[in-house]
C-alpha cells in the first residue's frame, strides 16, 4: 500500500537521495529545503510497505490560485512498471 509522507527536516537527506537517484537536475535539492521552509513547493515521499520508493512535489502560484501543479514526480529504477506512479499520483 502506498503511504506518502510530507518532507521534513528528519527525512530530507532521505528525500534528496531519492531525487538524485530519480533525477540528476541539480535545483532540486533547492526545492526540497525551500519547500522544508515556506511550504511551496510541498513535497512527500512515497512509501510502499515502508520502503522509500519515490518522491513527489507540488506547488502554487498565486496567480493560479484554484490550482494545484505538480512540481515533478518520480519512481527508483527499481520498482518501476509496477503501477507505482499512478498510485502515487491517485493518492
Amino acid at each position: 500500500m502506498i503511504k506518502l509522507d510530507i518532507v521534513s527536516k528528519e527525512n530530507k537527506e532521505l528525500a534528496k537521495n531519492l531525487q538524485a537517484e530519480i533525477f540528476s537536475n541539480e535545483k532540486s535539492p533547492n526545492q526540497i529545503e525551500t519547500g522544508i521552509k515556506t511550504g511551496n513547493p510541498s513535497n512527500y515521499i512515497a512509501y510502499n510497505d515502508n520502503k522509500p520508493i519515490g518522491i513527489i512535489g507540488f506547488y502554487f502560484q498565486e496567480n493560479l490560485s484554484e490550482h494545484l501543479l505538480l512540481n515533478w514526480y518520480g519512481v527508483i529504477k527499481q520498482e518501476r512498471r509496477k503501477g507505482y506512479s499512478k498510485d502515487i499520483l491517485l493518492k
